[in-house]
């Protein structure tokens, strides 16, 4: 597997060009000590980029799900990315309605803002086409935990900002519960080369 990306073009992905200090560090507790830089954070591109990211993820799994191949491809196809990619859809039809309902903006949800977030994102990883069955998991395990860094990243920016409520506190958390699952259930996957 080539990797195309690295954090600090994830972070990049996720922030203005010039990025406050808090973001130049993989240290979550060092983005807390300076909440002054968080507040720099224009929370509606941060939005509106998260919403670009699903779209980007989600994609890429409805991919997988089609090219799974391989002794894993039953459980893969159906168990594994069919439900990763049919969740996400949910995910994100929740978070585009979270997001129009705290900042009243319907700019955030233009189709076209949306899919060029996508894109951007789909370009930090390489696609599941001509892989292995091994290496669209491993792909897919990076794109995951790079999407909990990027929900820590809204949960700070928004407490920062005083938007948490704890109904986005609520959402938030339990977006991270489910995609910490698909982390699990991707190291499984991976480890099953080593059989």
């Amino acid at each position: 597997m080539s990797k195309k990306f690295n954090s600090t073009e994830i972070r990049d992905f996720l922030t203005p060009q010039k990025k406050p200090a808090f973001m130049e560090s993989c240290n979550v507790d060092a983005w807390t000590q300076t909440m002054g830089d968080i507040a720099m954070v224009k929370v509606d591109e941060l939005c509106c980029k998260m919403i670009g990211a699903l779209r980007g993820i989600h994609t890429w799994y409805h991919t997988a799900h089609v090219l799974a191949k391989g002794t894993g491809f039953a459980g893969d196809h159906v168990h594994l990315y069919g439900e990763i990619y049919n969740e996400i859809t949910d995910q994100l039809d929740g978070t585009m309605e979270k997001i129009l309902g705290l900042l009243n903006e319907e700019s955030l949800i233009c189709p076209r803002k949306i899919t060029s977030h996508s894109l951007e994102l789909l370009e930090m990883y390489d696609g599941p086409s001509d892989k292995s069955g091994h290496e669209i998991a491993q792909i897919a395990l990076q794109i995951e935990k790079d999407f909990l860094t990027a929900m820590e990243i809204l949960y700070k920016v928004a407490k920062a900002h005083e938007m948490m409520t704890l109904g986005l506190e609520d959402f938030i958390a339990g977006l991270a519960n489910t995609h910490e699952r698909y982390v699990y259930l991707l190291q499984q996957r991976v480890k099953s080369n080593r059989d």
